[in-house]
């Protein structure tokens, strides 16, 4: 899978969400952790990548912030606190928490609309394996026309072929 990581194509990003899925095996994973880790790497080589990643991050977060804390939960510290101000940031962000956990939690524990990855994956495996190329063309016949013209003289004898048989 060697694919820009800026810039992902459909089949990649299917292969990786089957993968998170838990659809292809563990004999996969290593082959995949290591592509992605190796993504990240490049990625967090780039000038600017994870600042601008922050300030996504940021971003995102700004938006759940609430604009300013439900005062009526707490009127008598209102009315008596003199650190009202400060604990009404500290409250903010603990709503802030909250809201971001729910968030990551829906999607953490929302279904995955399985049998379309299943379908797509199993879609992209077999176009691996049936489609090719015009460059592996000439390659694919010539494989084709010696498989089929071993002569059977070239193949061993039942008398002359090793036992595969396994006794205890």
């Amino acid at each position: 899978m060697r694919q820009d990581e800026t810039s992902l194509d459909r089949k990649s990003i299917l292969i990786v969400d089957a993968y998170a899925s838990g659809l292809l095996g563990r004999d996969t994973e290593g082959l995949l952790t290591r592509q992605i880790d190796a993504w990240i790497e490049r990625l967090s080589e780039k000038a600017g990548f994870v600042e601008e990643q922050e300030r996504r991050w940021k971003k995102a977060l700004d938006v759940m912030q609430p604009e300013k804390p439900e005062e009526d939960n707490y009127p008598y510290l209102a009315k008596y606190s003199p650190l009202i101000v400060h604990m009404q940031r500290v409250l903010g962000g603990a709503y802030l928490h909250e809201k971001f956990y729910n968030h990551l939690k829906q999607v953490f524990e929302q279904q995955p609309p399985l049998r379309t990855l299943v379908q797509e994956l199993d879609r992209i495996l077999t176009s691996l394996v049936t489609d090719f190329d015009a460059a592996e063309q000439p390659l694919r016949a010539a494989a084709t026309n010696s498989s089929r013209s071993i002569p059977t003289s070239a193949a061993p004898s039942a008398a002359t072929a090793p036992s595969l048989s396994y006794s205890r």
